[in-house]
């Protein structure tokens, strides 16, 4: 199987333009991939999904907050390599 590989660009519509080899740019056709839903049907969907269910109250007591890693190599002074080691 071969595969092409284009180069896109966004501009500040958010329309996406594909760049040619000579620079130019010519917009894109994205087609619409899924069909839209409802506010309804988008919650049904997002509750119907067990790992993503929303935080209860019996939930939240016993969650923690984790330490960003990049907070924590920066006050230890360690660079990225230092720090995966």
């Amino acid at each position: 199987m071969s595969m092409t590989n284009i180069i896109a660009q966004m501009d500040r519509s958010g329309a996406l333009h594909q760049v040619l080899p000579g620079g130019n740019t010519v917009p894109m056709v994205v087609p619409n991939s899924f069909p839209p839903m409802t506010e309804a049907e988008i919650h049904a969907a997002a509750m119907s999904d067990p790992d993503a269910l929303p935080i209860t109250d019996e939930d939240a007591p016993r969650m923690k907050r984790v330490t960003r890693a990049k907070t924590l190599r920066r006050a230890l002074g360690l660079t990225q390599d230092e720090f995966a080691t």
